[in-house]
């Protein structure tokens, strides 16, 4: 039985101030390490942080950023 990070889902990295969108977050779907295998890709790791989508949607709303396309 797959795990809940080995489930495919909705993912939210945030980046930092110093990183490559500040007041930003891209939202990739996938597992937990095939999304953060596509982040990496895309940005190496100037990001801050991966979350779920739950979580990730409470923290772009709090902070009020916004999504990278």
């Amino acid at each position: 039985m797959a795990t809940n990070d080995e489930l495919e889902r909705d993912w939210y990295f945030t980046f930092g101030f110093d990183h490559a969108h500040p007041h930003g977050y891209r939202k990739i779907h996938g597992t937990f390490e095939s999304a953060r295998a596509q982040m990496v890709e895309w940005y190496d790791r100037r990001w801050a942080f991966q979350y779920d989508a739950e979580e990730g949607a409470r923290i772009a709303a709090r902070w009020n950023l916004k999504e990278v396309q």
